[in-house]
């Protein structure tokens, strides 16, 4: 679904202060589940996908890694799937964010469509409207080493994707499902 040649690249973020920094979180529900979290920064109509969590760690060490994250890069606003544990994960984060004073606004939105169809249709947006860092900026393992690891792992998962067969993991892609959904709020696209 995702081919390499066809995505967008970027080496560095625009020289200006983005619209918004804004996050969308699928959680990790059990077993070798991964949860993904695209961080975009949002330039005009499109959003540089700068970091991203990709970890299928305890699900009580990512709450903490994730309000540590969108403090720390001061997100403005993160939506989390609330299908089956995730509002319970959505509600431990934004007490975790409200300890640390942080104001980033934590949403919750259950997904009731098919997420394969989901998938299939957000994906035309995320070729359009999303840059990924071109691969040299994390195939190193300098100092970012889990991040950069973790969007490795993330960037494998989305363009070993298919709609022909089997996937091992489609958490990846279905949190740019949910990016697309979520980017509807602001005005478009």
């Amino acid at each position: 679904l995702y081919s390499p040649e066809e995505l967008r690249r970027y080496y560095a973020l625009p020289e200006r202060d983005p619209d918004v920094i804004l996050a969308v979180c699928d959680t990790k529900e059990q077993g070798s589940d991964y949860c993904a979290m695209p961080i975009a920064y949002k330039y005009g109509e499109d959003y540089y996908i700068d970091r991203w969590i990709c970890d299928n760690g305890k699900p009580e060490v990512l709450e903490q890694r994730i309000v540590n994250i969108l403090h720390e890069l001061d997100v403005s606003t993160v939506r989390f799937e609330s299908n089956r544990g995730g509002t319970l994960f959505a509600d431990n984060v934004q007490k975790g964010l409200l300890d640390k004073g942080s104001h980033c606004h934590v949403t919750t939105k259950w997904n009731q469509s098919n997420k394969e169809t989901r998938i299939l249709v957000a994906s035309s947006w995320v070729k359009t409207h999303c840059l990924f860092k071109a691969e040299s900026e994390y195939s190193g393992k300098g100092e970012q080493g889990k991040l950069d690891k973790e969007y490795r792992t993330a960037m494998t998962q989305m363009t070993s994707y298919t709609m022909s067969g089997k996937n091992k993991n489609d958490d990846v892609v279905d949190s740019l499902a949910d990016l697309e959904n979520f980017a509807k709020t602001f005005g478009g696209s």
